[in-house]
């Protein structure tokens, strides 16, 4: 009798660690699939036009006119008004390639936020993160305003969209994301049901 357990022991073993690679596998494929990012930029642009806060498509040159330091070159901006006074955050990372249309000219708009060709969705929450520190009479940090992006996958997406993009939080966040086994098959199960709609 514990032959045969040791064998089922080892069968299981080999079942689990298949799975592990299989999902491993499957977590970074999505990862880069615009139908993702298209909906975490939908659910930004959502948040953003909730709270009145416009975004704005802004060549990177255009942008950086005044910059001679390439690595303080911004791609995305965050423009607020504070003692009278106009006030910029800017992030330094990632790439978007996307117009966004308003209508009113961008240099009456406060708060706003622009985003060049080199930004990206993460920028935006970035940008959205200077936002709420702003909105919430917080200190403008880059920390700070990274620690929103978890902030943003808790509240506004399905949890799995955490699993998928937790290098991406844990980068931008500077924070360690652990998964259970059964959070990790929950979240591909999520996540095959979210591929099929």
């Amino acid at each position: 009798m514990k032959f045969i357990d040791k064998i089922k022991n080892y069968f299981l073993k080999i079942w689990v660690n298949i799975f592990w690679v299989v999902y491993n596998y499957k977590y970074f494929e999505p990862y880069q699939e615009r139908v993702f990012i298209d909906y975490i930029e939908k659910k930004a642009i959502e948040l953003s036009d909730n709270e009145g806060v416009k975004i704005f498509s802004v060549p990177f040159d255009e942008m950086n006119k005044n910059e001679t330091n390439d690595d303080e070159k911004a791609v995305g901006l965050f423009l607020y008004f504070k003692d009278d006074k106009i006030m910029a955050e800017y992030d330094t990372i990632a790439r978007i390639n996307k117009t966004l249309n308003i209508t009113t000219p961008r240099e009456r708009v406060y708060p706003r936020i622009e985003i060049s060709e080199k930004g990206d969705v993460f920028t935006i929450l970035h940008e959205l993160g200077h936002y709420f520190l702003y909105k919430r009479g917080l200190p403008q940090t880059e920390k700070d305003a990274n620690l929103f992006i978890e902030e943003f996958f808790d509240n506004y997406l399905p949890p799995f969209f955490k699993w998928i993009y937790q290098i991406e939080v844990k980068i931008r966040g500077n924070m360690e994301l652990k998964f259970t086994d059964l959070e990790n098959y929950n979240n591909w199960n999520a996540y095959k049901k979210f591929s099929k709609i």
